[in-house]
């Protein structure tokens, strides 16, 4: 039988293929168990689809090397004439695969989005066209933008289930994920480390770049529209969650841009003001008064001391993020006390 009359007759056969290119988007992504590929080997040869390879893999052991069992399943492919669906393809399926077990009951509403933002949305840079699963695990739906809870969330995820179901059997989802996905490295993803990648694909991988000075935030929100209903807390885990793959430099950069653009303090009036202006008068007094009522080189070093110390205990509370580095802090206030010794020398 040639590999023409063996995709012929495995056309044919129902869900051989589809259960095939399910198994092809687990891998893909790394979800699947190797054995797997075995189990579907044995089913295809009940339903009379048979090549030499594919003997092979329903034969072979579920405890043997994931190699050999990718070999044989890739064999089994060619051996039937099958091209394999291109990357994006595939994270379309798995995509699609989540969404029909929320409509069919198989996997309780709230779980789903929980899967997509877990199995694709995280390991794949969060692509536009599958983000707003993001915001559906947490309670929001983006257009119009409000929170939902209960029946009214569980709706509105049906209902974008049903769209993520219609975009994969159209291949409008995978076309349009095929420009969005940014694959860690330039490699498909696998959390165990190792990497697949095809020759006949034809989406050409992306390599991730880190995020430059010059890297821009794309809008979680449609334009001319504000959330809200969002605390303090939730908008704060919305900008870590958009800048997760910012490196540390560039994210806090991000964070300090942010904030210039618009400048803001408290201000102090009142009780508040008078109990600030006593306190700069007390630090005053505390630093120059000892060096003053008793010069000498030890009430130099003891006012350089406090000096650096209130210095260095303003920036551990207020610039540095109440980041401790002792030693770091510990030799500033050092080079404090070292500093006014010696302007106490030179002044005398």
């Amino acid at each position: 039988m040639t590999s023409t009359e063996h995709g012929d007759e495995a056309e044919g056969a129902p869900g051989v293929r589809g259960r095939l290119e399910r198994l092809l988007a687990r891998r893909l992504l790394d979800l699947h168990r190797p054995p797997e590929a075995i189990e579907w080997a044995v089913e295809a040869l009940k339903r009379e689809v048979d090549t030499p390879s594919l003997r092979i893999l329903a034969g072979l052991d579920p405890s043997a090397d994931s190699g050999e069992i990718d070999r044989y399943l890739d064999a089994s492919m060619r051996e039937l004439g099958w091209e394999p669906p291109t990357r994006a393809r595939l994270v379309a399926i798995h995509a699609a695969a989540i969404a029909g077990a929320v409509l069919s009951g198989k996997l309780e509403p709230e779980d789903g989005p929980r899967r997509i933002e877990v199995e694709i949305l995280s390991p794949l840079g969060h692509p536009a066209s599958l983000r707003e699963w993001c915001y559906l695990d947490d309670g929001f739906l983006l257009d119009p933008y409000r929170r939902l809870e209960g029946p009214a969330l569980a709706e509105a995820i049906r209902r974008k289930a049903e769209e993520v179901a219609e975009g994969a059997e159209s291949g409008e989802l995978a076309r349009r994920l095929a420009g969005e996905i940014r694959w860690p490295r330039g490699e498909a993803p696998t959390r165990s480390g190792r990497s697949r990648t095809s020759d006949t694909e034809n989406d050409s991988p992306k390599k991730e770049v880190p995020m430059s000075d010059s890297s821009t935030v794309p809008p979680e929100t449609p334009q001319g529209e504000r959330p809200h209903d969002l605390t303090a807390a939730d908008l704060i885990d919305r900008v870590t969650e958009i800048l997760s793959r910012a490196e540390p430099a560039v994210y806090h950069r991000v964070l300090r841009g942010l904030a210039m653009r618009r400048p803001w303090r408290p201000e102090h009036r009142g009780w508040q003001n008078v109990k600030d202006q006593i306190l700069h008068v007390v630090y005053a007094a505390g630093i120059f008064l000892p060096v003053l009522a008793w010069p000498g080189y030890g009430t130099a070093a003891l006012s350089g001391f406090l000096l650096g110390g209130l210095r260095e205990w303003e920036q551990y509370r207020g610039q540095d993020l109440r980041i401790l580095m002792f030693w770091d802090r510990l030799l500033d206030v050092a080079t404090f006390t070292l500093g006014a010794v010696l302007v106490f020398h030179f002044a005398r």
